[in-house]
C-alpha cells in the first residue's frame, strides 16, 4: 500500500534543527498523553536519552516525543486534550506542541512516514487549532475524524468525519476543503488534488492499518464520555471548575501511568504490595526481581478481583522485630553503615538512630511490606557512638520496636554476602487485607525489582459491576489524590476539614471512599456547583448535615 523510507532517515528529518526546539531545550517538559494500546514493537526517542524506550506498558509521552513503529506494529495514543491518535506499521510520528496552559488548544503533529488516524476528543475553536504536518503536506483541522498516509513521494489524506484543510507544505497552489468520505493527494511539486470519494475498500484498508488491540482505556474516550455523562458537559453551574471542564484525562485518567510499574526494594523473605486493582478487569501481573550481583527472577499470573480471595492472616498482635546487624561500613569523607534485620510477619520497616536514645534521625528501609529488611545510614562520623533501633508497622497498622543497640564508627567492615543461590521469587498470589488487595509473594536473594500490572487482551469481564473501561481512577484516587495534585501543601489548611473515617455513612448526596473515609468530593462537588468553594451545598446546610448548630 505504501513505500517507507528507512529509520536513519526518519530520525535526521525528524531532527532538524529550529529555532523552535533550541527554545523548548530551555522549557520545561511535561506529559502530552500516554500510550494507551500498542503491538508488536514500539519505541520512543526522547531527547536527552541516549537510548530509544521500548513500548512494553503504559508510558507518558513527552513533547518533542518520536514514536516509531516497526513492521507488524502499531500503536494508540491518548493525549491529554481528549485526542486519539493511532499510528500503524512502519509510521514514525513526533508530538511537537500541546498547550492547554493559556485557554487556547493548540496541537501540532508531524508524521514522516505512515499511516496515522486522528480522532479530535473536542472541536478546536477560536484561536485553538490542531495541524498535522508531513513531508509533502500541511493538515489544519477543527474537530474531525481523519487519516493520514505518508509515503516516499506523496501523502493521502482520508476524511472520515467533519472537514479537513490540506495544503502543500512548500505553499504551492491553493489549499483544497476535504469533507467527510472524501480524499486528496499532495505531492511534494503540486497542489492538492480536487478531493474526490474514498474507495469503501481502502477506508477499510486504512482503518484496519491504525487499529491497535486495545489493552486500556482509550476506547472510553472512542465510545464518547457524554453518553453517560451528558449532564456533566451540559452542566451551567454558576461556580465551574477553572481548566477542567470538558477534559476527562487531567483527573480520572492520570493514573493510568503511575500505577503500571510499581518499583521495591530492600525487602525481601515474605512479601506484600497494596494494589489498586478494579473489580471484574481481568489483570496481568509480572514480578522481576535482581539479587546484588544482577541475576535475575521472574514470576507471573492473571487474576481478576471479582474472584474469591484469600483473606491475609491477622495474629491481633504487633511484629516482632530483630536486633539490626550490622553487615557492612564504608568511609570516605562521611561513613555510612548497612545494617539488615527481620520481622515475623510482612511489616513497614525503617531504622531510627541518633547521637543518643532520643533517636533524631531516621533511615528509609524497604518500599514496600516485607520480613527481610536493609538500610543504609548515611553521614556518620568516625569514632562516635550511635543509638540505632528498628520500627515496624503491619499491615494491619500495629507498630513495634526492637531493642535499642549502640554502633560506634571504627573501622570499615565488610561481612560478604552470599551469593551462591540464584534468586527465586515463590507464591505469587492477590490477597485481601481488610478493605484493601494486596500482591503476595516470597522471595529469596532477591534486593530489588519491579511489579509491572496490566490488562489482558479479556479487558474488561462480562461479570464487572463497573461501567467503565480499565484504567480509571476510581473514587478513593479521584476524589482526593489527584485533588491534592494541585492543592497541595498548607494553602487550604484554615478551612481544610479533616479526613476523618465515618462510622455509619453520611446524609445522601456527600459520598465517602473506601472505607467510610471522607474525601475533597464528600463536600465539594469538582464539575462545578452553584455555591461558592464548589461546596454541594450552602455552606452553613452543608455543616449541619453533619454536625448539630
Amino acid at each position: 500500500m505504501k513505500n517507507t523510507l528507512p529509520l536513519f532517515m526518519l530520525l535526521s528529518l525528524l531532527f532538524v534543527p529550529s529555532v523552535s526546539v533550541v527554545k523548548a531545550e530551555t522549557q520545561k517538559r511535561y506529559h502530552t498523553g500516554v500510550v494507551v494500546a500498542w503491538k508488536g514493537n514500539v519505541y520512543v526517542y526522547r531527547e536527552g536519552r541516549p537510548k530509544r524506550i521500548r513500548v512494553d506498558e503504559n508510558i507518558p509521552v513527552q513533547r518533542k516525543d518520536i514514536i516509531v513503529t516497526e513492521e507488524a506494529s502499531a500503536v494508540k495514543i491518548l493525549l491529554a486534550d481528549d485526542t486519539i491518535v493511532s499510528m500503524g506499521e512502519d509510521g514514525s510520528l513526533c508530538v511537537e506542541e500541546l498547550n492547554l496552559r493559556d485557554g487556547h488548544r493548540r496541537l501540532f503533529l508531524r508524521l514522516v512516514a505512515g499511516t496515522l488516524r486522528v480522532i479530535t476528543g473536542r472541536h478546536f475553536t477560536g484561536k485553538s487549532y490542531l495541524k498535522l504536518d508531513t513531508t509533502q503536506a500541511s493538515i489544519t483541522v477543527r474537530g474531525t475524524d481523519f487519516i493520514v498516509n505518508s509515503m516516499v513521494d506523496a501523502t493521502e489524506v482520508v476524511s472520515l468525519d467533519g472537514t479537513v484543510e490540506v495544503r502543500n507544505i512548500n505553499g504551492v497552489g491553493e489549499g483544497v476543503y476535504v469533507e467527510a468520505g472524501q480524499m486528496s493527494r499532495v505531492t511534494p511539486d503540486s497542489p492538492p488534488d480536487t478531493p474526490r470519494e474514498t474507495p469503501p475498500y481502502y477506508v477499510e484498508e486504512l482503518l484496519a492499518s491504525t487499529d491497535v488491540p486495545l489493552n486500556l482505556i482509550a476506547e472510553s474516550r472512542e465510545t464518547d464520555c457524554r453518553l453517560c455523562h451528558r449532564e456533566v458537559y451540559a452542566d451551567a453551574s454558576r461556580y465551574r471548575h477553572p481548566e477542567l471542564v470538558l477534559n476527562c484525562t487531567r483527573c480520572h485518567i492520570k493514573d493510568t501511568v503511575k500505577t503500571s510499574h510499581i518499583r521495591f526494594r530492600d525487602g525481601w523473605g515474605d512479601n506484600l504490595l497494596f494494589v489498586d486493582l478494579e473489580d471484574g478487569i481481568s489483570y496481568s501481573i509480572t514480578i522481576r526481581g535482581v539479587d546484588s550481583t544482577g541475576r535475575e527472577a521472574t514470576a507471573r499470573f492473571k487474576v481478576v478481583p471479582q474472584d474469591p480471595v484469600e483473606e491475609f492472616p491477622d495474629d491481633e498482635r504487633p511484629p516482632v522485630v530483630s536486633v539490626p546487624q550490622v553487615v557492612e561500613v564504608k568511609d570516605g569523607v562521611f561513613w555510612s553503615v548497612t545494617v539488615v534485620w527481620r520481622t515475623d510477619e510482612p511489616a513497614l520497616s525503617y531504622i531510627e538512630y541518633g547521637r543518643s536514645d532520643r533517636f533524631d534521625h531516621v533511615a528509609r528501609a524497604s518500599t514496600h511490606y516485607a520480613t527481610e529488611h536493609r538500610a543504609v545510614i548515611e553521614r556518620l562520623q568516625r569514632g562516635r557512638t550511635y543509638h540505632l533501633r528498628a520500627v515496624a508497622e503491619d499491615a494491619h497498622r500495629r507498630r513495634a520496636y526492637s531493642r535499642p543497640v549502640r554502633v560506634k564508627i571504627r573501622r570499615t567492615l565488610s561481612t560478604g554476602e552470599n551469593t551462591t543461590g540464584l534468586p527465586r521469587i515463590e507464591g505469587l498470589g492477590l490477597v485481601r487485607v481488610g478493605e484493601r488487595l494486596a500482591l503476595r509473594w516470597k522471595t529469596s536473594s532477591v534486593k530489588e525489582g519491579t511489579v509491572l500490572v496490566g490488562i489482558t487482551d479479556e479487558g474488561q469481564t462480562t461479570g464487572s459491576s463497573s461501567p467503565h473501561f480499565p484504567g480509571l481512577n476510581g473514587i478513593d484516587r479521584a476524589g482526593l489524590y489527584v485533588c491534592n495534585e494541585c492543592h497541595r501543601e498548607n494553602i487550604h489548611l484554615k478551612a481544610s476539614h479533616p479526613m476523618v473515617r465515618i462510622a455509619g455513612g453520611l446524609p445522601a448526596g456527600l459520598p465517602l471512599g473506601t472505607g467510610g473515609r471522607m474525601l475533597c468530593v464528600t463536600c465539594h462537588m469538582s464539575h462545578g456547583s452553584q455555591y461558592p468553594y464548589v461546596l454541594r451545598k450552602e455552606e452553613t446546610e452543608l455543616c449541619v448535615s453533619c454536625h448539630e448548630r
